[in-house]
């Protein structure tokens, strides 16, 4: 994996991941890509409605901390100059509890935006299932829409109308916000016409549902402006526990990124190597971890910077709860599903009786009902136990990770792609068995007849006649080949 490949999967993966999950239950209810579009964007709005909204109470608190400090900032600046002018800024700025990066503030609902943006653009732009599907006057949501033609030429409606939204929307919100603030807004909405105007139509109707989203949800808030007097009384009340937030998220991290994966090519590491291309496991595990990382620590980090302390708080139990399911339904539910393919599916579909439903459900029940009462009680103690836990674990994935290297140290893999190598014995009995793919057995005396040299090369080789496999296909076939009829799929 190259760096950006590992930025791009701790920061894009988990909400490329999100995106794909929403829009394939819902395709798979709806059977059409344009209304599981339009559940995609709505449900992701829903989500992130608690960030955007955290963000824009930190805007509004940027621009009111600015705007008390603008006389005297203005005053310090034309009567003072140089390193005094900086020392009485700083003095000034750390009396009012105010610090220069705190300006940052005021460009978060942007900073977020940008990766939710990335996330949809690669989803979207490579969806198989938009190409040639027609929603309304658009006749293929995998290519611009075309919707007006002006002498032969094609325009596309929908980056207009995505625009023309997005500058009502900035217009009503940036009513009494400092002139950069709408630079930033006007700019962005002119940036994503430009860069999105011959992109695939779906991807255009994606974004504009969002916008229309924004436009409601600007004109609810500026309409009716929620009080802030309960939110500050609970101010006092709550104190978040952000090291126990911390300490689960690591725990987090190491289980599904490390230790199940470990885990699982732990069990057979020469099934993940292809010697005539070889890419070793552990690069597996990096790109897994980079993608717990990037929920764990990352996404549900932003959640918990933006939250308010009611709700960092309920993070804080939340993660630690949320540890206690996990490690048990990893630990005893699951573990008997069959055989898992090289496309990491099982071979049969996973199916769970309603016996063993009723019994998850209640163990989860009680895991639930028992960790919160531990944390409550004992909440002192839960950061240590989750420490303890991750390091545990990560052991256990430092186990597995070298039985996976030491394992495939031994498989012999030659400098180029088209050649392998192998070991014979100089001193024992070499067998070696040619299997006819999907060929016709019967075919090969007369083939060996007609090309004497093929007959030379494999002199030496006995050919078994009237032969069949027991499977449609090799994986089938080679068991019974070694081991007989005791070997058989059955």
């Amino acid at each position: 994996m190259s760096i950006w490949l590992i930025i791009e999967t701790i920061f894009l993966g988990p909400l490329k991941l999100l995106f794909e999950f929403i829009f394939q239950f819902a395709y798979s209810f709806l059977e059409s890509p344009a209304l599981a579009i339009i559940v995609l964007s709505l449900s992701m709005n829903i989500l992130v409605l608690p960030l955007y909204k955290r963000a824009d109470a930190m805007q509004e608190e940027a621009k009111d901390i600015e705007n008390k400090l603008h006389k005297g900032v203005a005053h310090i600046k034309e009567s003072f100059s140089g390193d005094e002018k900086m020392m009485i800024l700083q003095t000034y700025y750390r009396q009012n509890n105010y610090k220069p990066t705190d300006a940052l503030k005021g460009s978060v609902s942007l900073l977020l935006e940008i990766p939710f943006f990335m996330a949809a653009y690669q989803f979207l732009s490579n969806l198989a299932s938009l190409n040639g599907a027609a929603f309304g006057p658009i006749k293929d949501l995998g290519a611009p829409d075309g919707l007006l033609v002006i002498g032969g030429l094609a325009i596309n409606v929908l980056p207009i109308l995505m625009t023309l939204i997005n500058v009502i929307s900035s217009a009503i919100y940036l009513k009494g916000f400092p002139l950069k603030t709408k630079i930033q807004l006007y700019g962005m909405a002119l940036f994503f016409l430009v860069f999105l105007y011959t992109s695939p139509s779906g991807l255009v109707f994606y974004w504009t549902l969002n916008n229309l989203f924004s436009l409601g949800k600007t004109l609810f808030y500026k309409i009716k402006k929620p009080s802030k007097s309960n939110e500050k009384a609970f101010f006092k009340e709550v104190s978040p526990n952000k090291k126990l937030f911390l300490a689960g998220s690591a725990f987090l991290t190491v289980l599904v990124g490390l230790l199940i994966p470990s885990t699982f090519i732990a069990a057979s590491p020469q099934e993940f190597v292809d010697t005539s291309y070889f890419y070793h496991p552990l690069w597996y595990l990096l790109s897994s971890f980079c993608m717990a990382a990037g929920t764990f620590l990352v996404w549900l980090r932003v959640f918990y910077w933006l939250a308010t302390p009611k709700g960092k708080m309920l993070f804080d139990r939340l993660v630690w709860v949320l540890s206690g399911v996990m490690l048990t339904n990893y630990m005893f539910f699951g573990t008997n599903l069959g055989i898992i393919s090289s496309t990491l599916q099982y071979e049969k579909e996973m199916f769970f009786s309603q016996t063993e439903r009723i019994l998850n459900i209640a163990v989860v029940f009680v895991i639930v009902i028992l960790f919160y009462f531990i944390v409550c009680k004992w909440h002192k103690f839960a950061t240590g136990i989750l420490l303890s836990a991750a390091i545990a674990l990560g052991a256990m994935s430092a186990i597995n990770m070298i039985k996976i290297n030491s394992s495939v140290n031994d498989i012999s893999v030659s400098g180029t792609t088209d050649t392998v190598s192998f070991e014979m014995s100089t001193e024992g009995q070499n067998v070696v068995v040619l299997v006819i793919d999907r060929a016709m057995g019967e075919f090969i005396p007369y083939i060996l007849n007609e090309k004497q040299e093929l007959k030379e090369q494999f002199d030496g080789f006995t050919y078994y006649s009237n032969t069949i496999s027991f499977g449609p296909n090799t994986n089938f076939g080679i068991p019974t080949l070694s081991g007989g009829y005791e070997y058989t799929p059955v």
